[in-house]
């Protein structure tokens, strides 16, 4: 996917040398003023913190509208996104870049069939984990912990993986510019485009001991949908896609729940039964 803009977005600076100087310059399709049909109105975690979100959807895509950043148009098959109202200064603020690296990004490329898991990543080789769960649970901390305890092993999302379903596999495309994350996202935007994903791990901080349990088709589903963000901001045929991809993906991916205690000695544990799943042994 490439991203073009008239104004400079510091989250695209690792990836401006893949996209630079190729194509030619298309404007976003305006979807003109219509209001379209509501879909979802309320709190929306973005850019670090809740703001007024409103989805909606018109002929020909969506329409957003997101507090302190503006409206925005996405096409209805996710290749175009748009900010309405004119910028007037020549930088963008943060809450407008926050605004397109997160709701409307996420929401174009499910319209690709391309989903955004709130979930930490760790490749090796060809293949990857990834860590999800709630903020707060400890999904960077063992990403970080996984990399730093052996060679060959580096983090290809720090809170946001982009995922897709090709031909039974699950892959994990490591290029999504992390929030917050530079100096990950100039690595990310070296490295590869696609690796499988192996396994996927739902953090569950709780218990006296690190314990990990498969999880069942219809439980690994539903930690999907849960894990998938902005999919509120879907209406109901999107949702249907997103439904149909967690009820796939959940019968070809092994997803397992990790339970461990909230303390520093569990790390080691925790990293071993992961790395075992990486490496497959």
């Amino acid at each position: 996917m490439r991203l073009v803009s008239d104004l400079p977005i510091r989250q695209l600076t690792p990836f401006a040398s893949i996209t630079a100087g190729t194509g030619s310059r298309e404007p976003p399709a305006p979807t003109g003023r219509e209001d379209g049909v509501p879909v979802y109105a309320g709190p929306g975690w973005v850019g670090g913190r809740l703001r007024q979100v409103e989805s909606r959807r018109a002929r020909q895509g969506y329409l957003l509208k997101i507090e302190a950043a503006g409206e925005f148009e996405i096409s209805g098959d996710g290749t175009r996104v748009g900010r309405r109202q004119p910028v007037e200064s020549e930088a963008p603020g943060e809450d407008v870049a926050a605004a397109v690296l997160g709701p409307c990004l996420v929401l174009a490329l499910a319209l690709r069939g391309v989903w955004c898991l709130h979930a930490s990543a760790v490749s090796s080789g060809g293949s990857a984990v990834a860590l999800a769960g709630e903020s707060g649970c400890g999904k960077s901390t063992l990403a970080v912990a996984l990399t730093t305890r052996g060679a060959g092993r580096r983090r290809i999302a720090d809170d946001l993986l982009a995922v897709k379903l090709e031909d039974g596999v699950v892959k994990a495309l490591p290029r999504y510019p992390q929030p917050g994350a530079m100096a990950l996202s100039q690595a990310l935007a070296e490295g590869p485009g696609e690796v499988d994903l192996a396994a996927l791990y739902l953090l569950e901080p709780a218990g006296a001991a690190v314990e990990s349990r498969e999880l069942t088709r219809r439980q690994a589903a539903l930690a999907l949908v849960r894990q998938t963000m902005a999919a509120r901001l879907f209406d109901s045929e999107l949702q249907a896609r997103h439904l149909d991809f967690c009820a796939e993906t959940a019968g070809c991916l092994p997803v397992r729940g990790l339970r461990f205690p909230r303390r520093p000695a569990a790390l080691p544990s925790m990293t071993a039964t992961i790395i075992a799943a990486l490496t497959g042994s």
